[in-house]
Order: C-alpha cells, then sequence, then structure tokens
C-alpha cells in the first residue's frame, strides 16, 4: 500500500527507521481493515449485493479525501479477494454430496442478478472515471500492490478458516506476517460463536474470544478512522489579502525582461562592460524600482504549481539581483558610494520582496539576495560618510523590522504541502508527527535565518561605531555609549539571546556574534584572521 507515498518520502527522508516503521503499520492496519471487509464480502451469509455494496461503500468513502491511488488498489484488492473466495466456496460446495434440492451451485443466477450486477459495475465506472490522468500512468504498481494485498489477505482467510494440518498454516502465518491483524481477528471471530454441546471450547472460553474480538476490532478500526479522519481535513488554508498593486508581479515582469541576458560578473568585468550593460537594460532597472516601491507578496495557489512556478521565476530573480550588483558595483568604481549603498539596499529589498508570505523556498532564495546586499555594505561601510550612515542605519533597521518570518514560512509550508501533494502531504505530516521527524533541511534553516539576522545587526552596530568616530573622533569604549543618540538599544546577538560582542583593540575594534557554534572565540578564526561580517566580524 502507499505505493506514491512511499515514492515522495523516500526522496526527502532517505532511510529514517522509525518513519518506515510507523508508516508500515499505518500500511498493515488498513490493509487488514480492507481485507476483513473483503473476506466477509466473499463469505458472508448476506446476499451477495448488499456485501458488495458495503465493500464498494468504504472504498468510496475514499473519495472524499480524495485518495484515488488508494481507491485504486483497494478496488483490486477487493476483486481478487471476492473472486478467489467465491471460486474457493464454489469449489467446496460442489465437493459436498448434497440430499437437498439445491442443484449444487452457491450462486442461483437470475435477470435480477444480472441487473444488480449491472449497477456495480456502474459504481464501480464512476469511481474510476473520476480518477485523474496521472492514476492511470501509474496504473501497473497500484495494480501490483492491490494484488499482493488480495494474497495476504487470502493467505490470512486461510489460515485462520482452513481445514488444513495446522502446522502448514503456522508455517503460511510466519511467511504472510503483515497478515497476522487479519488472523487474529478472523481466529477470534470463529472461537467467539457459541459453544455447542460436544464442543471442546467452554463459555467462558468464548467470552475471552469475544473481549479479544472487541479489542481487535478496536486496534484495527480506530487507527483507521483516525487516519481517515486527518486525510479528509486538511489544514485550513489562511485568509490572505494580497496587495494590490502587488510588487511581486513587477518583479516578476523585470525577470522576464532578462530573460537569457548575459549579466557581466560584477566582480571581474570592466568599467566600460558594467558602464554598457547598466544603460542596455535600464528599463529593466525601473521596472524592478517600481517592484520594490510597492507593498510585496508571493502570490500563492496552494498547488503544486507554486514550487513550478517559482522555479521558473527563480533565474529571474537572480537576473534581478545580478543587475542590481552591476549597478552597485559601477556606482563604486565611478566614486558614487550613496548611489552603490541604494542599489546593495535594493538586493536586501528584492530578497525581502520575494519571500514575503511564501514558503521555504521563497524564504531561501530571498536570503541569498540579502546576503549579497548585506556582503557589498561591508565593503562599501568605510567609505560612507557620517550623513549616509545615518540614514542606511535608519533604512536598515526598518528592514530587519519587516524582515519575512521564518515561522510564518514553515506554517505556510505545512499546509501548502496538506493540499498541494493531497493525501500524500498529510500521511507525511502525521507521520512525521508521530515519529518525532525532525525534517533536517528545514531545521538547517534556523542558523541560517539567525545568520542573516546577524549579518544586519552587526553591520547596523558597526555603522553606529562609525558615526560616533566620526563625529567624536574616537571609537565608543563599549556600546551603551552607542545609546539613544546612534542607537534606540544594543543589538542582540541572535545565537547567544545577549548583546553583540565588542572588544576595543590597540588598533582599533572588533565587532562579533559568538555564530553557529555558539562559542565565543574571540572573534578570530583558526587561521588568525577575523572572521567576515555574519558568523562574527567587523574588525
Amino acid at each position: 500500500m502507499f505505493y506514491a507515498t512511499r515514492a515522495m518520502l523516500t526522496q526527502f527522508l532517505g532511510n529514517y527507521w522509525l518513519f518506515d516503521a510507523i508508516l508500515f503499520l499505518f500500511d498493515v492496519v488498513l490493509a487488514s481493515f480492507v481485507g476483513l471487509w473483503c473476506i466477509w464480502g466473499g463469505l458472508g451469509r448476506r446476499h451477495w449485493f448488499v456485501r458488495m455494496s458495503v465493500v464498494l461503500g468504504w472504498i468510496s468513502l475514499l473519495l472524499v479525501i480524495p485518495a484515488y491511488e488508494l481507491v485504486f488498489q483497494f478496488l483490486v484488492q477487493a476483486g481478487v479477494t471476492i473472486v478467489a473466495l467465491w471460486a474457493w466456496r464454489a469449489w467446496r460446495f460442489s465437493r459436498r454430496d448434497t440430499a437437498s434440492d439445491n442443484d449444487g451451485s452457491i450462486w442461483p443466477f437470475s435477470i435480477r442478478d444480472l441487473l444488480l450486477l449491472t449497477i456495480l459495475v456502474a459504481w464501480v465506472s464512476a469511481m474510476l472515471a473520476r480518477a485523474p490522468v496521472e492514476i492511470w500512468a501509474s496504473w501497473l504498481p497500484l495494480a501490483v500492490e492491490g494484488s499482493v494485498a488480495a494474497v495476504f489477505t487470502l493467505a490470512a482467510a486461510w489460515i485462520a478458516l482452513g481445514a488444513g494440518r495446522r502446522w502448514r498454516r503456522w508455517i503460511a502465518f510466519f511467511m504472510v506476517f503483515p497478515s497476522a491483524l487479519m488472523v487474529a481477528w478472523l481466529a477470534l471471530a470463529r472461537s467467539a460463536r457459541f459453544t455447542r454441546p460436544g464442543a471442546t471450547k467452554t463459555p467462558r472460553m468464548a467470552l475471552a474470544a469475544r473481549v479479544g474480538l472487541v479489542l481487535m476490532s478496536l486496534l484495527i478500526g480506530l487507527p483507521t478512522a483516525a487516519l481517515y479522519w486527518r486525510l479528509a481535513r486538511p489544514l485550513p488554508i489562511p485568509e490572505v489579502h494580497l496587495p494590490n498593486p502587488n510588487g511581486y508581479d513587477d518583479l516578476v515582469r523585470a525577470g522576464k525582461m532578462l530573460e537569457n541576458v548575459g549579466v557581466p560578473d560584477a566582480g571581474t568585468a570592466t568599467h566600460a562592460q558594467l558602464k554598457s550593460f547598466v544603460a542596455q537594460y535600464s528599463r529593466a532597472y525601473d521596472v524592478v524600482q517600481v517592484g520594490l516601491g510597492k507593498p510585496s507578496q508571493v502570490p500563492l495557489t496552494w498547488t503544486i504549481e507554486d514550487a513550478n512556478w517559482m522555479l521558473a521565476n527563480n533565474d529571474g530573480f537572480r537576473q534581478i539581483a545580478r543587475i542590481l550588483d552591476a549597478k552597485a558595483k559601477l556606482a563604486e568604481l565611478d566614486g558614487r558610494t550613496e548611489d552603490a549603498a541604494i542599489s546593495y539596499l535594493d538586493l536586501i529589498r528584492l530578497g525581502k520582496a520575494t519571500g514575503q508570505d511564501g514558503l521555504v523556498i521563497h524564504w531561501l532564495v530571498g536570503i541569498t539576495f540579502e546576503g549579497m546586499g548585506h556582503d557589498g555594505l561591508c565593503r562599501l561601510r568605510k567609505s560612507l560618510s557620517a550623513k549616509q550612515c545615518h540614514a542606511l542605519i535608519a533604512t536598515m533597521k526598518y528592514l530587519v523590522d519587516c524582515d519575512p518570518s521564518l515561522d510564518e514560512s514553515l506554517v505556510q509550508e505545512a499546509v501548502w504541502a496538506d493540499h498541494a501533494f493531497g493525501w500524500i502531504g498529510r500521511v507525511y505530516s502525521t507521520v512525521k508527527t508521530l515519529s518525532r521527524y525532525e525534517d533536517t533541511p528545514l531545521q538547517n534553516c534556523f542558523p541560517i535565518r539567525d545568520r542573516n539576522l546577524a549579518k544586519s545587526r552587526l553591520l547596523i552596530c558597526d555603522l553606529a561605531i562609525r558615526v560616533y568616530s566620526l563625529e567624536r573622533g574616537h571609537n565608543p569604549a563599549a556600546l551603551a555609549e552607542l545609546v539613544p543618540e546612534y542607537l534606540k538599544e544594543v543589538p542582540e546577538d541572535p545565537f547567544s539571546g545577549g548583546p553583540l560582542i565588542y572588544r576595543v583593540t590597540p588598533t582599533g575594534y572588533l565587532l562579533y556574534s559568538i555564530g553557529v557554534n555558539r562559542v565565543d572565540d574571540g572573534g578570530w578564526s583558526g587561521a588568525g584572521q577575523p572572521y567576515e561580517v555574519g558568523d562574527i566580524l567587523l574588525d
């Protein structure tokens, strides 16, 4: 079972044994639940149409989710199981020496039966007709899994209800151990019947069997019902109010204008190359400025198309980042420090605009652009005047305050997975919760977030120190001297929860964060050099 689930989850999780074990248990319980109904459908005493209607009714409930893969698998399991059990009963019946009026057939066929059979065929056809085209592309593995489940179901029926030698059935039991729940339930059901004179079991044994049957029914039924409840109830989509107009749309349009455009590398291109390129694509830059000047939010549709659309737009956003970087580098070469700072700030704005209220992938791409802007400003900071530093501090503080929330992106991701991947995504989140699985790629986002925040705060703090030094002729003895004239408060180190570390040195000062390792190593790397901005910083 869960063929499609395993295919997707293996890609994300690899070999996480507890997750696989819980998924296997869900697999066994659900297959046992359906298998027991199939056995009743094949061997029950009620009219065959009633039995088939009940079995199809249970399977039809999966259309509410909708889980077409499971519908297909269970239809195969039910069809193979019921037909095989009917054939087995007919074979046993034909071997009996009956003296009754029965003609030897367990199913006296009539026109009424034909009409009833037509209803069932129409019912199954209607169920299959609703399945999307993608299901039929994977019909073979789904049919194989349904057939395997049918084999396990038939094995359970033979082990529990057959009349063969017991040792053979025990051997079969160990060979088809996933059928253990069905075997146990059928054995208890057989033992729970009323005792008759001459029977070897006592009324007390029958009562114990009935109690065990109730417990076994709960063991199979409750997890199945709970799983169905979860699969049929995806997380609610939050109410979203996109800004109108949305700056994100302008950025997408600007990215398309730069498709297949070779942007020169700002680090190696000559002044002439940068000047020519910036002049040639000034129109795209103007569109970017329009987009960055508006409120921006990622427009999610809560379908798999969101991821495809992001991948399609990602190259365009990267082109925008390159053109902003090239424009900043050109301004640096021309000595236009303020214009260069503005372009680097635009890179940070681009990162926030492309990640606002989106998924984790949007947030990560935005962090990349912000990093480019941080690096540029760190290179530029010693060339800024006191006035420019004051303006930059205010802008940076504003951008940090409106930083896209990783926690919100993670919530969006969970809701999106519930809807975009359908029942498979809900199985993933359910089993992940039960197994307490820590999604390593998502967990790694938190150090990335803290590192980016540390870069911003360190840069703000360093700019404030520079203003203090330019205006007073010396560096502050402690960061507290920057408050409240230059900073409202001493910035907090996101890795320690305390203030950023500042030390005056004979040649200047060290300003740094303790970094991801959360150990204060003095602000110096193993190579004897100061760390770069973000992990720890500014010397």
